[in-house]
């Protein structure tokens, strides 16, 4: 189970490189949201293939951060604070699948919506418009549910100590909201922060199992003796 563990940590912050260098291939990445106004704007970059390959990457990287989060409910299972990161585990595997929804609309309906406009159906853009009050309200109950699973997986592993680096999920939730913030650079360092945080707690439960082994080994060189 243990190397599980560490799989799921070690996925999470691969998920997090894909992520990051991905954000490094188009500059402006919000054109997404403006088919309404810029339509033709939005065809073109809809269609680019650095624009395929960055939503492609989306999909990766929701996969592998679900990895991650499982790793920190399985390392915290036996500790007091099970609870708390249960209930940070479950919504954020909502997420993960609101990420699933909107990194296959980006990856496989825009283009086709963008190569449609630029084949003089105009009206196929339409369909990509982000308006409205039931996308506006999916985005904003998916932020909600992103944002309350960060901070009980956070408090989970500030309470438990041990297990894993205290600070390591404040760095975990602080890179997944910086995200938000605007610019290409900005991006990759918010993938990297949290990536970095999940390579911690692979490394820290790694050395606890070393340690773990160790007692055991000593236990039982004692008792044979």
């Amino acid at each position: 189970m243990n190397n599980r563990i560490l799989f799921g940590f070690f996925a999470a912050f691969a998920g997090a490189l894909i992520f990051a260098f991905g954000d490094l291939l188009i500059p402006q990445e919000g054109l997404y949201f403006e088919a309404a106004d810029k339509p033709d704007e939005f065809a073109r970059f809809v269609t680019t293939e650095n624009y395929k390959i960055w939503a492609m990457r989306g999909l990766f990287g929701v996969f592998f951060e679900m990895f991650g989060v499982l790793s920190i409910y399985l390392a915290l299972r036996n500790s007091r604070f099970e609870n708390l990161a249960f209930w940070g585990f479950v919504p954020f595997m909502v997420h993960v699948a609101i990420g699933f929804g909107m990194f296959s609309v980006l990856y496989f309906m825009f283009p086709a919506l963008g190569q449609l406009h630029l084949s003089e159906a105009t009206q196929a853009t339409h369909f990509a418009a982000m308006e409205g009050g039931l996308q506006m309200t999916f985005l904003i109950v998916g932020s909600v549910v992103w944002i309350l699973a960060l901070i009980l997986l956070s408090i989970a592993i500030w309470k438990d100590k041990t297990t894993l680096p205290k600070w390591s999920g404040i760095v975990m939730t602080l890179g997944f909201l910086m995200i938000g913030s605007p610019g290409q650079m900005m991006q990759f360092i918010a993938n990297l922060t949290w990536g970095l945080a999940f390579l911690w707690m692979a490394i820290h439960f790694k050395k606890n199992m070393h340690k773990a082994d160790h007692t055991i080994r000593q236990g039982q060189a004692v008792t044979f003796n």
